[in-house]
C-alpha cells in the first residue's frame, strides 16, 4: 500500500469514524488544523474537499459501513495493513463517533424492530470491535493509546421514543467503564457532546410527535438558536483530548469542562 507520505513522518495519528459529516467532520478539521494525521472512516467513498483542510498529504480515508459486520471486518484488516506500514508510529487516538438515532418511535407496532440490530451494530458493536483492535496492538504501549467514545445524555436517562438509542448509548458507557477497569493505562472517555446542530437533529425534528413525545423540546432548541455549532463543540472536544483531565472520569460530558 502506498502511504500518503513517508513512514518516518507519521508518529501520531487519530482515527475518526463517521468523519464525513456533522461532529465527525468538524473534529477531523480541528485535528488537521493541529497537524495531526487523521485516518477517516465513513460510508462515503471520499470526504476530501479541495477547498477545505482535508488534503491527501495528512489524511487517509477508508470507506466502510459500520452497521454491517462484514464491512467492519474488512475495515479492521485494512487498518491493520495500513498501521503495520507506519514504522515510526508512537501513538493512536481512536474516536468512535459514527452513530444513528434511528429507529425512533414508541415500543409498539409503529416501531420497526428489524432495525434494532443495525442500530446496535453501528452504535455499539463496531465501536467495541475498533476498541478491541486498538487494545490488542502490541506495538503501541497502553500509555500511548486514547479512546474517545461519543456518547449521549440519552445513555444516562430514558427518553420516550428513543428506546433503542438510549440502550445503545448506555451500552457504550458501560463498555467504556470496563475498558478503564481492564486496561487502566489506556485513557478512555465516553463523552456526551451536548445537543449539536447536525443532520441528526434534522432527523429528530422530522419525526412525528406521536413517535417522539419530547419533539417540542428539540424544535424549540433549534428555533431559539440554542443548538451548539459542530465546529465549536469539536474544538472543545479536541482540546479536552489533550487536557490532563481526559479519562479521569470515564462517563463524562463536554459541557462540564471549560476547554
Amino acid at each position: 500500500m502506498s502511504l500518503p507520505y513517508p513512514n518516518k513522518e507519521i508518529e501520531h495519528l487519530a482515527i475518526v469514524t463517521g468523519a464525513s459529516k456533522g461532529l465527525g467532520y468538524s473534529m477531523t478539521k480541528v485535528l488537521l488544523s493541529e497537524n495531526v494525521f487523521v485516518v477517516t472512516i465513513a460510508r462515503s467513498d471520499n470526504i476530501l474537499d479541495e477547498n477545505d483542510l482535508l488534503t491527501e498529504k495528512n489524511t487517509h480515508h477508508f470507506s466502510a459501513d459500520l452497521s454491517c459486520t462484514e464491512s467492519t471486518t474488512s475495515l479492521l484488516e485494512k487498518l491493520t495493513n495500513f498501521i503495520d506500514g507506519l514504522d515510526a508510529l508512537k501513538s493512536i487516538t481512536l474516536i468512535n463517533n459514527a452513530g444513528t438515532v434511528a429507529p425512533m418511535g414508541l415500543f409498539d407496532s409503529t416501531l420497526n424492530d428489524y432495525t434494532f440490530s443495525e442500530a446496535f451494530e453501528l452504535n455499539v458493536v463496531s465501536a467495541m470491535r475498533l476498541c478491541k483492535w486498538l487494545i490488542e496492538r502490541k506495538d503501541i504501549s497502553d500509555e500511548n493509546k486514547k479512546i474517545l467514545n461519543i456518547s449521549s445524555g440519552a445513555g444516562r436517562k430514558g427518553v420516550p421514543g428513543w428506546g433503542v438509542y438510549c440502550a445503545t448509548k448506555a451500552a457504550l458507557d458501560r463498555f467504556s467503564e470496563v475498558i478503564a477497569l481492564e486496561r487502566p493505562k489506556i485513557l478512555v472517555s465516553s463523552l456526551a457532546p451536548g445537543v449539536i446542530d447536525t443532520q441528526m437533529q434534522q432527523t429528530i425534528r422530522a419525526t412525528p410527535k406521536e413517535n417522539f413525545p419530547t419533539l417540542d423540546r428539540f424544535t424549540e432548541l433549534h428555533a431559539s438558536g440554542n443548538l451548539s455549532h459542530p465546529d465549536k463543540t469539536a474544538k472543545k472536544i479536541i482540546n479536552f483530548l489533550a487536557n490532563k483531565d481526559f479519562g479521569a472520569t470515564v462517563i463524562d460530558d463536554i459541557r462540564l469542562h471549560d476547554v
